[in-house]
């Protein structure tokens, strides 16, 4: 599963990569949804984007491909950005359905930051639900055996570095299979 940035769409791995070259080299799947500027998330006005990409759409998606595993250790999220955001909430939440998540420059701790706005319109308040708190949900799955492995990457110059820190510190800190 590979996730878009707030200001893309599905589209853009296919505009700006070689993504169906990767694909077919390697003999694999890749699930590129839309999901607006939602945050990967259920929001407070109804639309239940969370609930879209880590449930219904696996599930679809096995059901027109039959060759698609739903096996743990085939299963791979990952995405830029906003998607880089979906893709840890996604793993950390659904840990038994995901060997691993790839963060490319992600929005870690988007409270607080330039996107306070558009945020409050998503989760209907200032402040992050748990269900939706990177660090909280990486705290809660520390011990457990499933945790997924996790490649971050965010360049020192990155705007979101700075917000970056304290997740990999406690990914880190709290012996995750964690590539930086």
């Amino acid at each position: 599963y590979l996730l878009h940035g707030l200001s893309d769409d599905y589209s853009i791995w296919m505009r700006r990569t070689s993504i169906e070259r990767y694909a077919s080299e390697h003999g694999i799947a890749v699930v590129m949804p839309s999901v607006t500027r939602s945050w990967y998330s259920n929001t407070a006005y109804g639309a239940k984007y969370f609930s879209f990409v880590a449930e219904e759409l696996p599930a679809l998606c096995r059901s027109y491909f039959k060759g698609m595993s739903d096996a743990r250790e085939d299963n791979l999220v990952a995405g830029l950005s906003m998607g880089g955001y979906g893709a840890l909430k996604i793993a950390l939440r659904e840990a038994g359905k995901y060997r691993a998540a790839a963060a490319l420059s992600p929005v870690c701790e988007p409270v607080g930051s330039s996107f306070d706005g558009l945020l409050q319109s998503i989760f209907g308040s200032k402040d992050l639900p748990n269900e939706d708190n990177l660090l909280y949900l990486a705290q809660m799955q520390k011990n457990n055996p499933e945790k997924p492995q996790i490649y971050f990457a965010i360049g020192t110059e990155d705007f979101l570095y700075p917000s970056s820190r304290s997740l990999c510190k406690l990914l880190r800190d709290s012996g995750y299979d964690f590539t930086y």
